[in-house]
Protein backbone atom coordinates (compact mmCIF):
# COMPACT_ATOMS: atom_id res chain seq x y z
CA UNK A 1 0.00 0.00 0.00
CA UNK A 2 2.44 2.13 0.09
CA UNK A 3 3.33 2.60 -3.23
CA UNK A 4 -0.18 3.53 -4.12
CA UNK A 5 -1.55 6.72 -5.57
CA UNK A 6 -2.58 9.58 -3.20
CA UNK A 7 -6.21 9.50 -2.96
CA UNK A 8 -7.79 12.67 -4.27
CA UNK A 9 -9.71 15.32 -2.18
CA UNK A 10 -13.36 14.30 -1.92
CA UNK A 11 -15.97 16.35 -3.34
CA UNK A 12 -18.04 18.28 -1.19
CA UNK A 13 -21.31 17.16 -0.08
CA UNK A 14 -24.44 19.67 -0.65
CA UNK A 15 -24.91 19.53 2.80
CA UNK A 16 -21.20 20.39 3.35
CA UNK A 17 -21.47 23.46 0.80
CA UNK A 18 -24.32 24.61 2.36
CA UNK A 19 -22.96 25.09 5.68
CA UNK A 20 -19.19 26.02 4.63
CA UNK A 21 -20.95 28.90 2.68
CA UNK A 22 -22.77 29.67 5.58
CA UNK A 23 -19.75 29.92 7.86
CA UNK A 24 -18.16 32.08 5.50
CA UNK A 25 -21.32 34.67 5.26
CA UNK A 26 -21.70 34.52 8.98
CA UNK A 27 -17.50 35.64 9.13
CA UNK A 28 -18.42 38.38 6.48
CA UNK A 29 -21.12 39.62 8.48
CA UNK A 30 -18.97 39.73 11.95
CA UNK A 31 -15.63 41.75 9.69
CA UNK A 32 -18.17 44.53 8.11
CA UNK A 33 -19.52 44.89 11.89
CA UNK A 34 -16.45 45.08 13.39
CA UNK A 35 -15.23 47.54 10.31
CA UNK A 36 -18.05 49.83 10.95
CA UNK A 37 -17.57 49.68 14.60
CA UNK A 38 -13.95 50.56 14.24
CA UNK A 39 -15.16 53.29 12.19
CA UNK A 40 -17.74 54.70 14.68
CA UNK A 41 -14.90 55.27 16.93
CA UNK A 42 -12.50 56.42 14.71
CA UNK A 43 -10.28 53.85 15.42
CA UNK A 44 -7.08 53.89 12.93
CA UNK A 45 -7.43 51.50 9.94
CA UNK A 46 -4.38 48.78 9.56
CA UNK A 47 -2.83 47.55 6.36
CA UNK A 48 -0.39 45.03 6.56
CA UNK A 49 2.90 45.66 4.92
CA UNK A 50 4.83 43.54 2.49
CA UNK A 51 6.87 42.30 5.15
CA UNK A 52 3.49 41.46 7.05
CA UNK A 53 4.09 44.62 9.45
CA UNK A 54 0.61 46.60 10.03
CA UNK A 55 0.60 49.81 9.48
CA UNK A 56 -1.34 52.67 9.68
CA UNK A 57 -3.40 53.82 6.33
CA UNK A 58 -4.57 56.74 8.09
CA UNK A 59 -2.57 58.91 10.14
CA UNK A 60 -2.63 59.58 13.59
CA UNK A 61 -4.05 63.08 14.83
CA UNK A 62 -6.02 64.36 17.73
CA UNK A 63 -8.73 65.05 14.75
CA UNK A 64 -9.48 61.68 14.67
CA UNK A 65 -9.23 60.55 17.96
CA UNK A 66 -11.98 59.63 20.05
CA UNK A 67 -12.29 60.55 23.50
CA UNK A 68 -11.15 57.14 25.69
CA UNK A 69 -7.73 57.36 23.41
CA UNK A 70 -7.27 61.66 23.57
CA UNK A 71 -8.27 61.37 27.46
CA UNK A 72 -5.40 57.88 27.51
CA UNK A 73 -2.81 60.32 25.38
CA UNK A 74 -3.36 62.91 28.04
CA UNK A 75 -2.66 60.71 30.76
CA UNK A 76 -0.16 59.39 29.52
CA UNK A 77 1.93 62.85 28.97
CA UNK A 78 0.65 63.99 32.08
CA UNK A 79 2.56 60.36 33.81
CA UNK A 80 5.83 61.24 31.49
CA UNK A 81 5.54 65.11 32.67
CA UNK A 82 5.33 63.69 36.35
CA UNK A 83 8.04 61.50 36.16
CA UNK A 84 10.15 63.53 34.26
CA UNK A 85 9.39 66.13 37.00
CA UNK A 86 10.30 63.42 39.49
CA UNK A 87 13.75 62.54 37.88
CA UNK A 88 14.68 66.54 37.44
CA UNK A 89 14.23 66.79 41.28
CA UNK A 90 16.31 63.36 41.89
CA UNK A 91 18.83 64.83 39.91
CA UNK A 92 18.96 68.08 41.49
CA UNK A 93 19.15 66.53 45.11
CA UNK A 94 21.46 64.13 43.71
CA UNK A 95 23.85 66.85 42.05
CA UNK A 96 24.04 69.23 45.85
CA UNK A 97 24.85 66.02 47.79
CA UNK A 98 27.63 65.73 45.27
CA UNK A 99 28.85 68.91 45.00
CA UNK A 100 28.90 69.32 48.83
CA UNK A 101 30.69 65.85 49.33
CA UNK A 102 33.09 66.86 47.03
CA UNK A 103 33.97 69.90 48.66
CA UNK A 104 34.24 67.97 52.07
CA UNK A 105 36.44 65.22 50.14
CA UNK A 106 38.90 68.29 48.75
CA UNK A 107 39.12 69.84 51.76
CA UNK A 108 39.86 66.51 53.83
CA UNK A 109 42.64 65.95 50.85
CA UNK A 110 44.04 69.25 51.42
CA UNK A 111 44.23 69.21 54.91
CA UNK A 112 45.93 66.05 54.98
CA UNK A 113 48.46 67.30 52.30
CA UNK A 114 48.94 70.10 54.67
CA UNK A 115 49.55 67.95 57.31
CA UNK A 116 51.93 65.90 55.69
CA UNK A 117 53.76 68.60 54.29
CA UNK A 118 54.37 70.15 57.43
CA UNK A 119 55.09 66.66 59.15
CA UNK A 120 58.01 66.41 56.19
CA UNK A 121 58.77 69.55 56.84
CA UNK A 122 59.05 69.24 60.47
CA UNK A 123 61.22 66.31 60.19
CA UNK A 124 63.40 68.19 57.69
CA UNK A 125 64.10 70.73 59.65
CA UNK A 126 64.80 68.39 63.24
CA UNK A 127 66.86 66.75 61.00
CA UNK A 128 68.80 69.81 59.49
CA UNK A 129 69.25 71.30 63.57
CA UNK A 130 70.71 67.65 64.64
CA UNK A 131 73.36 67.91 61.61
CA UNK A 132 74.38 71.77 63.22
Amino acid sequence: MIDSPKNPPKELSDTDRNNLINRIDELEGLLAKKKAESKQAKLPRLKVGTDGIPVLVDPLNEENLNPDTDREFRQIKHDDQLINDIINKVDKEISADLDELIFMLKDSIIDEVKTRLLKEFQINKDSSENKE
